[in-house]
């Protein structure tokens, strides 16, 4: 109805039936105004009902329940006691189907994603074996390749108890297997090396590379651990030498500086020349 038209509303009583098919209920109607459409709109009314209160389980009680509070609040009840049980039945039965299909449709996709989840499950097994990394950033690597230059994320990567595979938690299993019955390879120890602006060759593994940038352009902060097990760190911003974690280098450098990473010592070196 627009704004400004006239319409005639008395509210009633009806009785209804609840959410739960349980109960009939004692209902009131009411005009709902909205105003739609902005500043060229108009006023929408229309008639809605609300929920007084539960009446009784059975008609004939409710019947006269409604009756009783039509005649106390003034307003007409217009609800006619023929059929009242029937509609009841209606409701309920196909409430049940409605519920039957519901649990039909729930079990049919349980069924689906179960069958989904063991063909992931198999396929990431086939492309990934048990004793490689199916992801992250060793994806690939075996657990004996990366125990060579990083033990430390073997070890973090154990300590998971959420999965959201079953074959993650197996992959989990036999790495903490793996820890179990192998030694780390690099064993770092906590001493600086060398002197200070002396140059030396080393033999060393990378164990981590990160990319900085800076105002003066990007590096390569790289980290090693040499056949000693000195840590070594160097920023290496040339072209000649792509690092990467886990790959065992030749080179000469020149000590900078004795200092630590959190609390960590280690030896910053400079002016690195690949040798292989």
């Amino acid at each position: 109805m627009k704004n400004g038209s006239a319409i005639s509303f008395s509210p009633v009583l009806f009785i209804g039936i609840g959410a739960t098919f349980g109960f009939y209920t004692l209902r009131e109607t009411y005009l709902h105004e909205r105003w739609v459409g902005g500043a060229g709109g108009y006023m929408d009314k229309t008639v809605r009902s609300f929920h007084h209160r539960n009446l009784a389980n059975t008609a004939d009680l409710a019947w006269t329940k409604a009756n009783e509070a039509g005649k106390a609040m003034g307003i007409p009840m217009i609800t006619e006691r023929e059929g009242m049980e029937e509609e009841m039945r209606k409701l309920t039965r196909a409430s049940a189907d409605e519920m039957k299909e519901r649990a039909y449709k729930a079990a049919v996709e349980a069924n689906e994603r179960s069958e989904d989840n063991d063909f992931y499950m198999m396929l990431n097994l086939t492309k990934y074996p048990v004793g490689e990394f199916a992801g992250g950033k060793y994806a690939g690597k075996t657990f004996a390749e990366v125990n060579k230059f990083d033990r430390g994320y073997l070890e973090w990567m154990a300590s998971r108890e959420e999965f959201r595979f079953p074959s993650d938690e197996l992959r989990n299993l036999a790495l903490k297997t793996f820890l179990e019955n192998y030694e780390a390879v690099l064993v770092a120890n906590d001493e600086h090396f060398g002197e200070l602006k002396t140059r030396y060759e080393f033999e060393a593994t990378i164990v981590s590379t990160m990319l900085i940038d800076s105002d003066y352009g990007g590096s390569t902060l790289v980290k090693m651990i040499d056949e000693n097990g000195y840590r070594l760190a160097t920023f290496y911003s040339g072209y000649k030498w792509e690092p990467k974690a886990g790959e065992e280098i030749r080179f000469k450098a020149t000590v900078k500086k004795h200092g630590d990473y959190k609390g960590v010592n280690e030896t910053m070196v400079n002016r690195v020349a690949v040798l292989s």
